[in-house]
């Protein structure tokens, strides 16, 4: 089962999608990017999901600080404001996919597994 990290500083969402994702992945929830740092320091994670926008540490910093911890860690950015162009393809080498919120919880299961299959 596939071990996902879930960042979101709206603690009402990220219950929400941990909850809904702990169906499919074996899931680890955190409204403080700081937490899910330190987190990430001390355990192996596939994926990271994380929200765009955040105090302290943004999602793609946090990205980029997981994946010098883990390389290979798989990125999954959500956010109600977006950059249109990462909807059509995301930065090379930055995360993997972009979600916008609002978002289905079905969706987000799609793009995670999708994400994952990838090699």
């Amino acid at each position: 089962m596939a071990r996902v990290v879930l960042v979101d500083d709206e603690a009402v969402l990220a219950d929400l999608f941990a909850k809904y994702l702990s169906r499919y992945f074996q899931v680890r929830d955190f409204c403080s990017p700081h937490e899910a740092k330190a987190f990430l320091e001390r355990n192996p994670a596939d994926l990271l999901i994380s929200d765009l926008i955040m105090p302290g540490i943004n999602g793609l910093e946090l990205a980029r600080l997981a994946r010098q911890l883990q390389p290979g860690l798989k990125v999954v950015l959500i956010s109600g404001t977006c950059p249109w162009t990462w909807q059509q393809s995301p930065p090379p080498g930055q995360f993997d996919a972009f979600l916008n919120k609002p978002l289905r919880l079905a969706d987000l299961h799609g793009c995670c597994k999708r994400v994952l299959d990838q090699t």
